[in-house]
């Protein structure tokens, strides 16, 4: 709206600037403004393929603590 507002002028208004700041800056506005790569849309978040959750598998090689007489357990 910044970028929109500084554009408006006796000679420009408002649609007229929207349509500029659309066409540089068109990722603000979800449109993809070009196909390469580094833009971040092409990472999907992996699935776990093991069951259980992550607690249950770290309990599984959890150990007895060992008694030490300056602990008190």
């Amino acid at each position: 709206l910044v970028l929109v507002k500084a554009r408006v002028n006796e000679d420009t208004d408002f649609n007229a600037a929207l349509s500029e700041v659309k066409k540089k800056y068109p990722a603000s506005f979800g449109v993809s403004g070009d196909t390469g790569t580094g833009h971040g849309t092409g990472h999907k978040k992996t699935t776990e393929t093991q069951i259980g959750s992550l607690g249950k598998r770290l309990a599984q090689f959890q150990t007895k603590p060992i008694n030490n007489p300056y602990f008190k357990n």
